[in-house]
């Protein structure tokens, strides 16, 4: 179930007409070199600015697939491809030291039109950032907000999914002392393993109360070896042939019926398609495949970057075999390889789901993040974001579920 959203999204603007201005050139921060520049751009700037992307993320906290230039890069040609979006990006000197892509959108908050920055993320965006050099975060969040702060072109922005430690929220807080008025909006709860090293017990460090449970996928194992020849494909690197497969899997279970499969989707599949051929091409994909004897009846859509796993987050089942919980057995392999290669953590991605539970209790939390103008329109937006919206998601969580914290548990 997807989150309630504030916003309806309406037509494109047309970047530089009187409805929306034209971006302002840069600003200086006259403390550090660092200087800010927010320009309308193409999918072939992305591409431009790969070296310099690829170096920003290369280490700590954004040595993740999800800020990668070729995950953007797909997203623009996918989904993003009609829309006008804009890169905001901060140097130090002449190195690349922070990067925010986003997107220009008409939008109707409530009864309020309103021109959107957006980030260029969505659900198969994971989680989205200001991707910026840690060692300078203020310096760099104080510049970036000077350039937007100076850009007529919007009234909110909204930026989706993230992290509690992101640096947006440092950008947020010079906004907040601006007097803007800032918000965030509770979304996903991700669930994360971090894996023991150099440990007898893969499972080390996963719920004690699901002990039991874990120890009888051994069991569904040994039933399923009984069926035929079990065996677990690794694939390094993308094949069109695996995605197929995947593709074909995915899509032949309830996934499928109920249009939440990658290949209901045609922009869907062209923007996975995209992404994992060039994760492939730096080495960031790893899927895995369960098979019995020639037919695959499970599979893992993983990425594997700076000794960290993610579940991209798609895994796949057979639901003729669902009885041996197909999709928790892979689970429980992949978990055992990955720690027998020393990667450090395994990250589930998505909402804190009920499958989940019996693999991991540590969830790292994201929000969307919003930033309005101080105008009548602009509060108004903060009231109905602070007072009213909550209200409505916990109507919908009442009579639908709450995705995060689903009533019935294991």
């Amino acid at each position: 179930m997807t989150m309630l959203s504030p916003y309806r999204t309406g037509a494109i603007p047309n970047i530089g007409s009187r409805d929306c201005p034209q971006p302002s050139g840069d600003h200086q921060n006259k403390t550090r070199s660092h200087y800010a520049t927010i320009e309308p751009s193409v999918s072939s700037d992305i591409e431009k600015l790969s070296p310099a992307w690829q170096k920003l993320v290369s280490s700590g906290i954004y040595a993740e697939p999800f800020f990668q230039p070729y995950w953007f890069e797909a997203y623009s040609k996918s989904f993003a491809n009609t829309s006008k979006y804009v890169l905001l990006s901060v140097y130090e000197r002449q190195d690349l030291v922070g990067i925010l892509p986003v997107v220009f959108k008409n939008t109707v908050f409530g009864v309020i039109p309103m021109r959107t920055l957006r980030s260029m993320s969505g659900i198969h965006s994971c989680r989205f950032d200001f991707i910026v050099d840690t060692t300078h975060q203020e310096e760099i969040a104080r510049s970036a907000w000077g350039t937007l702060s100076d850009n007529p072109s919007w009234d909110a922005i909204e930026i989706l999914n993230v992290p509690e430690d992101g640096a947006f929220h440092k950008l947020m807080k010079y906004a907040k002392q601006e007097g803007h008025p800032t918000a965030t909006w509770s979304t996903l709860h991700s669930p994360y393993l971090n894996l023991p090293q150099n440990s007898t017990d893969p499972f080390e460090y996963c719920p004690i109360k699901y002990k039991n449970y874990r120890k009888r996928l051994k069991g569904y194992r040994k039933k399923l070896e009984k069926l035929g020849c079990l065996r677990f494909v690794q694939t390094n690197q993308f094949s069109e042939s695996v995605f197929s497969d995947f593709l074909r899997l995915e899509s032949s279970g309830w996934k499928g019926k109920s249009g939440g499969a990658i290949a209901c989707n045609p922009l869907t599949v062209e923007f996975y398609r995209n992404a994992l051929v060039s994760a492939g091409k730096a080495g960031h994909v790893r899927i895995t495949s369960m098979e019995i004897d020639d037919r695959t009846i499970a599979m893992d859509l993983g990425l594997l970057t700076d000794n960290r796993f993610y579940c991209s987050p798609k895994v796949a089942y057979d639901e003729e075999f669902s009885r041996y919980s197909p999709g928790h057995v892979l689970n429980q392999h992949v978990i055992t390889q990955l720690v027998d290669d020393g990667i450090q953590r395994y990250d589930f991605l998505g909402p804190r789901a009920h499958h989940k539970y019996i693999w991991t209790d540590s969830v790292r939390k994201h929000h969307n993040c919003y930033i309005f103008r101080p105008t009548v329109r602009g509060k108004a937006c903060h009231t109905f974001i602070t007072k009213f919206a909550g209200q409505l998601r916990r109507l919908k969580y009442k009579l639908f579920g709450d995705p995060q914290y689903p009533k019935n548990k294991r």
